[in-house]
């Protein structure tokens, strides 16, 4: 998969909504629990920017930079085209990735 950038206040940030990213966000909103993850896709206003900080946070660690916004010190900057920015990066990234792959051989068909 492609990466993916945003840009705020002229700073460009990478985005990764992963397995750590979801993980992070649901400790920073209370809701650490199977339960929480399957709320996910229920979000609330209020749930976006410490969305938006956890997946900054997890895509600057993989460029092997330090990140540490919070959901507060992102909404003091964010516009609301940033975070349609980050929904279009939060869909593409959440969608399930599966590659198409070639059909497996049968051993001891066709002269093999």
């Amino acid at each position: 998969m492609e990466k993916s950038f945003i840009t705020i206040g002229g700073s460009e940030y990478r985005v990764e909504v992963n397995w750590n990213a979801l993980s992070n966000f649901l400790k920073a909103v209370g809701r650490d629990t199977l339960e929480g993850l399957s709320d996910i896709s229920q979000m609330r206003p209020s749930d976006i920017a410490p969305l938006m900080a956890a997946a900054i946070n997890e895509g600057e660690r993989l460029e092997g930079r330090e990140s540490h916004l919070t959901g507060e010190s992102l909404g003091e900057v964010i516009h609301p085209s940033h975070v349609g920015k980050f929904m279009d990066i939060y869909i593409q990234q959440s969608r399930a990735q599966v590659e198409a792959e070639e059909p497996a051989k049968k051993k001891g068909s066709q002269g093999e």
